[in-house]
């Protein structure tokens, strides 16, 4: 796995286990970590899952991820998600539904940084003055067109 292709999947994990961590009330510890009750199994299961289907990166990897966990945990934990989407079960609808809602918020949020980033930096460029810029000559009081006095800018008018 090239540098690059390391730091995506690092960047994707953090995401996805913010979002699943966010839909099911975990802290990234608990999902994460050891621990196989039903409620932390599940969510872990969830983003087996999601990893599996946004990635390319094999179930030995994803394993290494959440805790050193066997690879063929991680295909169990896929195929039970696969089934229960399959029936439709509600915990995996409404976790996914959850999931996706939680990306899309924290995506919006991320654009709204970014824009509100770049305003910032905008903001501060149009400030800036270059100590090395040359300011705009001052014109010249020689060259200044002579205007008429008219007869309502005359003294004693």
């Amino acid at each position: 796995m090239t540098a690059a292709v390391r730091d995506h999947y690092r960047r994707v994990v953090r995401s996805l286990v913010c979002a699943v961590c966010e839909a099911s009330g975990l802290t990234a510890e608990e999902l994460l970590g050891g621990g196989s009750a039903r409620r932390l199994a599940r969510p872990r299961q969830m983003a087996y899952y999601l990893l599996r289907e946004t990635t390319e990166v094999g179930t030995p990897t994803i394993g290494a991820t959440f805790g050193g966990r066997d690879h063929s945990t991680v295909i169990h934990g896929i195929r039970a998600v696969e089934a229960a989407l399959y029936r439709r079960d509600e915990w995996a609808v409404e976790l996914l539904a959850s999931v996706v809602e939680a990306q899309r918020a924290r995506a919006e949020r991320a654009r709204a940084d970014e824009i509100a980033r770049r305003s910032r930096r905008d903001e501060l460029a149009r400030l800036y003055v270059d100590p090395y810029e040359m300011p705009p000559p001052c014109p010249d009081p020689d060259d200044a067109p002579i205007l008429p006095l008219s007869s309502s800018l005359s003294p004693g008018a």
